[in-house]
């Protein structure tokens, strides 16, 4: 018995991001809205009761009797449960694995081009995707809102991901394609699990990331001792992009979290300043979500397209997307 299945995992950009003083329970509620774009990791899952002599060295056997094979194109990211992806296929087999019969390898390999760490959910996105393919293959059934609720234990990114990833996999079950929590854009509140959907913006993004890594918890640990100069109206924004004000839509695209990291790594606020100053066209530029990826929106796929190729040569990551819609 074999299955297989093949999926897109793509990146987010935040066009806002607000944060609140921190809770009691550690972490800090947020109001953003987020937005897919084309970037995307491809995503392969072969679930089979036959295992090979190469997994067999590779995998640890859950003790419900499945086995985890987990592959990448970059040798310094973990294979092991060290990886979300891996921990997304855990939490699969622990909830749903009595459900299926027989037991077997779940093989997984993951081909990225979303860059590691660089505030684009990139491994959320995976592990989003893990668990829509599980729940595919193994004909779950499940929900969109179900998955979403499990999702929310591995990361907070995780919900979105699974939403916008149902719009956008022709792949995966009707229920899931049609629901009507699918989005490829979406406010979030809370710890970042609470999602309402919003009108998609339609527009060109230049993605640009240095050769830098930024924790996430220690951006979200110092904000706490800046002062937040300017914060979005995310009622505005959503209002504006309901209806098409793209004018009214960019002012209110602030990311505060700009406010402890372009302090505390140059790199990123020198890159901020350079695109601003240099991107002829640009209607908007904003560092995405705690950083290091700075991206920058156009009207036209040409103008992304040149600016790319700029910085390209300039030792950066940097490519070109459209926003999901």
């Amino acid at each position: 018995m074999e299955k297989t299945i093949m999926l897109f995992s793509y990146a987010k950009i935040n066009l806002s991001i607000d944060v609140g003083d921190v809770m009691k329970n550690g972490m800090h509620p947020v109001d953003m809205v987020m937005q897919q774009i084309s970037l995307r990791d491809e995503i392969s899952i072969r679930f089979t009761d036959e295992i090979t002599a190469e997994a067999i060295d590779s995998f640890e056997v859950n003790p419900d009797g499945f086995q985890i094979y987990l592959r990448t194109n970059l040798r310094y990211l973990p294979n092991n449960r060290y990886n979300l992806a891996w921990k997304a296929a855990e939490l699969m087999i622990n909830e749903y694995g009595d459900r299926v019969e027989p037991k077997g390898l779940i093989e997984i390999f993951i081909k990225k081009r979303i860059p590691v760490a660089a505030g684009m959910a990139g491994g959320s996105g995976n592990a989003a995707a893990i668990m829509h393919g599980l729940n595919a293959m193994w004909e779950l059934g499940l929900s969109l809102e179900e998955l979403c609720e499990q999702g929310a234990k591995l990361g907070s990114d995780i919900p979105f991901c699974l939403i916008a990833q149902a719009k956008s996999n022709r792949v995966l079950p009707e229920n899931i394609r049609y629901s009507d929590i699918a989005s490829t854009c979406a406010r979030a509140r809370g710890t970042g699990t609470e999602l309402s959907k919003v009108r998609p913006l339609k527009s060109s993004i230049l993605v640009v990331t240095p050769r830098l890594s930024i924790s996430t918890r220690t951006v979200f640990a110092g904000i706490d001792e800046c002062t937040i100069s300017d914060r979005p109206n995310n009622d505005k924004l959503c209002r504006a992009l309901r209806y098409g004000d793209k004018s009214a839509a960019y002012s209110e695209m602030i990311n505060v979290l700009e406010e402890f990291t372009l302090k505390e790594y140059p790199e990123v606020a020198e890159l901020k300043h350079f695109m601003s100053e240099t991107c002829e066209g640009a209607k908007k530029v904003l560092m995405s979500g705690s950083g290091p990826t700075v991206f920058a929106i156009f009207d036209s796929n040409n103008q992304a397209k040149k600016y790319a190729a700029t910085f390209k040569e300039k030792s950066c990551f940097a490519f070109w997307a459209r926003t999901m819609i």
